[in-house]
């Protein structure tokens, strides 16, 4: 027999057990863990010196002594602890965790042969590869320590997953003759306690079915934010039919757990609106009192209850395994594998409906998401993403930080796409939830073809993400100790940070007045390599679109702190390079540019009626499931007060915010604001008086009047009444009666389907 000493790339981990209770006993009639390797080669190998770890920083854990592995046979290794070199029963010195490491595989130089991700398996459980040798890794049907591994067992499904306009039965179909289906369906992970499988599932339509998951409370009763209050959905919310299946020999789970989900409607043609995220979990990994992630639960504090609760936990330890599978619009499922989820964000932690982050990691099955989710969007793989709440919107709108994004993805920076979906969780609807980029070192490596350990990445005061800040610490350094004003001292800058990029940031918070900003929500990276530049992220804008009339060039210039949102750290970098002409100078065109083309009011008004038609097809059922926003009329009011006001407002106060601060003539600065103002925005959308007693007068004229209708809302969002308006000889002159209205502050709506005009009325006694 030919032996050979050194190449081994041919020997593998091929199966292995983290927790032998029946299957395999050691000379001592113990029942230790094992790992077996296979010699998938042609040639024989002396072990001598190669080395077997549970750390890969520390591979020389375990050593094997001289010994000869033929070919195309296995060697099993107890992990027992026991530490012994026996040739006829080898013992290493560390044991396998039951909740899964690393098993490493190296030869006497230290060179990686095999490696294994972490795994938790169940009692007499193994894992390995099938057929023995090759690159798959299933969970193996049966154990076979010592010889060739049985295929893991199957389960099919009489009808694939996806969308059914009528009821029908499933029929579950096990590989293995022997084995017993156990299945849930409440999106727990089956046991011998589970349903057993003997005929038929009736696959129904469950929206009448009672409601569980949905009605646990997700934020407190007490809270300060009372829009943000957990409230039941109004009656029976939608729900779909999850199975999850899995195939036990003698009470042993012999197969993956196997999840699938079905929506049966009669109507599913027009009833389905986006696409269909189904999200399934043990019911206890988002609402258990002690674990739950998604509840107030044990670390909710009524002293505190705005920033407690079992939601604000963060690290591995509070993050939950779960499934997710994808549907298309058309039914078809694209994304179906084992996820990472954690709660993501700040104070809307405490919202009802949270953003998750969803990550893929090997430990799960799948590194990536392969699937491009995001609209308008070339990228097809991610590592993580985030499943956006709409609570997160300042005001009530839900789509002004989504649709800020899309404005803008055309400029010099990073941004998050966006799809907005339908959620369901553990079978009950969720609502509509946004799928965003989370932008971190797997998004930009991914992106920009990096290597993710390679990026710093960087928040607010230079706080470390990922990586290092010395390099930014640095440059903030020479800045303190250099006057930018210098020509050669900005040139020198111009080195360490991208500057275009840097404008077009600056000029989009600006612009938007995000009040949330520059105190917070500042994002900025570099890869770890001479001469690359410093560039900064987009987001979190769901606090623009504030008064439009405030001078937020002023506010970000200040130096001194005002308030904890423009303290002179986060100010510093732009006093700074303001100081430089040719700086100031690139600022100024840029913002003329940017007014004249992207933040013209008709661009900006456009894209609000896109997105809030895109919202609207299925608001409704999603205000009824949350209670926010309060009513679909209140929504309307709320984009026509935050955001339509702003589009046509801002122009102009931010072209004589500039004048002001760069002491600029008006034909200094390449934009007139009067040459964009909508037409029938122009002083023609009036309401006398305001205040008002008892009546007031409305007067509309434009270009585009006809089948207008007037609806008042109250601050709750309520309509309290509604009018056809006549359009007489192109206009509208009309007055309402409001005197049995209630004093106090309401929206006046008028809209004819394509404009939407809003104004504030206040009802006096006199």
């Amino acid at each position: 027999m030919t032996v050979k000493s050194i190449d081994a790339q041919e020997i593998v981990i091929n199966e292995f057990m983290s927790s032998n209770e029946t299957t395999l006993q050691d000379a001592d009639g113990d029942y230790s863990d094992w790992i077996e390797l296979y010699n998938r080669g042609e040639f024989a190998i002396n072990l001598k010196d190669f080395m077997i770890s549970d750390d890969t920083l520390e591979p020389a854990k375990w050593i094997f002594p001289e010994m000869t592995f033929p070919p195309k046979t296995f060697l099993v290794i107890f992990a027992s602890d026991k530490n012994r070199h026996d040739t006829t029963e080898l013992h290493t010195n560390f044991k396998i965790k039951d909740e899964g490491e690393y098993l490493l595989l190296s030869n006497p130089d230290g060179g990686r042969l095999d490696l294994m991700s972490p795994l938790a398996l169940q009692a007499d459980q193994s894992f390995g590869r099938f057929p023995d040798g090759e690159e798959i890794l299933v969970f193996l049907g049966l154990p076979t320590p010592g010889s060739a591994n049985n295929s893991r067992a199957n389960i099919v499904f009489s009808k694939p997953a996806g969308f059914y306009s009528q009821p029908f039965k499933l029929a579950l179909l096990t590989s293995n003759p022997f084995n017993t289906i156990y299945y849930t369906l409440d999106g727990s992970i089956p046991d011998i306690s589970s349903l057993i499988y003997t005929d038929s599932i009736p696959i129904t339509y469950r929206d009448n079915c009672p409601d569980v998951f949905s009605m646990i409370p997700t934020s407190p009763a007490i809270l300060s934010d009372n829009f943000r209050r957990w409230y039941p959905p109004d009656g029976p919310v939608p729900k779909v039919n999850v199975i999850r299946a899995a195939s036990f020999y003698n009470g042993v789970l012999s197969s993956p757990v196997f999840t699938t989900t079905y929506v049966v409607d009669s109507a599913i043609n027009t009833n389905i609106k986006y696409p269909v995220v189904s999200v399934n979990t043990d019911s206890s990994n988002f609402f258990d009192f002690y674990n739950g992630i998604y509840i107030p639960g044990v670390f909710w504090d009524s002293l505190n209850c705005d920033w407690t609760g079992n939601y604000y936990q963060k690290g591995d330890e509070w993050e939950r395994p779960a499934h997710l599978e994808y549907f298309e619009e058309s039914g078809n499922r694209v994304i179906n594998q084992d996820v990472g989820l954690r709660i993501h964000g700040k104070i809307t932690r405490h919202a009802p409906q949270k953003t998750l982050r969803v990550s893929a990691r090997s430990e799960y099955g799948n590194s990536y998401f392969n699937y491009p989710l995001m609209i308008n969007s070339g990228q097809d793989k991610f590592k993580r993403f985030l499943l956006h709440s709409s609570y997160t919107d300042g005001s009530q709108t839900i789509l002004k930080d989504v649709m800020i994004h899309d404005l803008v993805k055309h400029l010099n920076m990073d941004v998050m796409y966006y799809r907005p979906v339908t959620v369901f969780i553990n079978g009950e609807y969720w609502g509509t939830q946004t799928i965003r980029d989370r932008i971190d070192q797997y998004y930009l490596g991914l992106k920009y073809d990096i290597e993710p350990d390679s990026i710093d990445i960087l928040e607010n005061n230079a706080q470390i993400e990922e990586g290092s800040n010395a390099d930014y610490l640095d440059m903030l350094a020479y800045i303190q100790n250099n006057d930018l004003a210098a020509q050669e001292h900005y040139d020198y800058l111009k080195t360490r940070m991208d500057i275009d990029n840097y404008i077009d940031y600056q000029i989009v918070e600006i612009y938007f007045n995000n009040n949330d900003w520059p105190g917070s929500n500042v994002q900025f990276w570099r890869e770890r390599n001479p001469g690359a530049k410093w560039r900064w992220n987009l987001f979190d804008l769901d606090n623009s679109f504030a008064d439009f009339s405030f001078n937020t060039l002023k506010f970000v210039t200040y130096e001194g702190d005002t308030c904890y949102q423009n303290p002179t750290w986060a100010t510093f970098l732009f006093r700074n390079l303001l100081k430089n002409d040719q700086f100031r100078s690139l600022f100024i065109t840029r913002f003329a540019h940017l007014l004249n083309t992207t933040f013209r009011p008709d661009s900006v008004l456009t894209k609000i009626i896109n997105f809030t038609q895109l919202y609207e097809k299925d608001i409704d059922r999603h205000i009824s499931r949350w209670h926010f926003p309060r009513s679909h009329e209140g929504w309307i009011s709320d984009i026509n007060y935050a955001l339509n006001r702003f589009a046509i407002e801002r122009p102009c106060y931010m072209r004589d915010f500039i004048l002001d601060y760069f002491n600029l003539e008006e034909n200094e600065f390449d934009f007139n604001c009067n040459d964009f103002l909508p037409e029938i925005i122009s002083n023609n959308f009036q309401i006398m008086p305001n205040p008002a007693a008892t009546f007031f007068r409305l007067k509309i004229t434009g270009s585009d009047l006809s089948d207008y209708k007037m609806s008042i809302f109250d601050e709750m969002g309520r309509r309290i009444l509604q009018k056809e308006i006549p359009v007489i000889d192109g206009k509208i002159d009309e007055v309402v009666d409001i005197s049995v209205i209630k004093n106090g502050i309401y929206f006046i709506n008028v809209n004819n389907g394509r404009n939407i005009l809003s104004k504030t009325l206040i009802k006096t006694s006199h």
